[in-house]
């Protein structure tokens, strides 16, 4: 995550840079356009990164078998 965050605040600043040395208003469009764009694949690709992490990370985290015998232990108990 920190290196999405690196890597978009590059991108930003390279843009800024960009967009100040362009000669003309449509240049500094197509600059922020091109960005725009480029910034949306990488939200993409970040969100598909981050949703692939935190779905290994809760099945590491909760292992089914330990779950499913303490839900049944309290459904024996419960059944009174």
């Amino acid at each position: 995550m920190l290196a999405n965050t690196l890597s978009n605040t590059d991108a930003v600043f390279d843009a800024a840079r960009d967009i100040a040395r362009s000669r003309s208003l449509q240049e500094a469009m197509k600059i922020q356009s091109e960005f725009f764009q480029s910034q949306m694949v990488k939200l993409g690709e970040q969100t598909r990164e981050f949703f692939e992490l935190s779905t290994a990370l809760a099945m590491k985290t909760v292992d089914t078998k330990p779950m499913a015998n303490a839900t049944s232990k309290m459904y024996r108990k419960t059944k009174v």
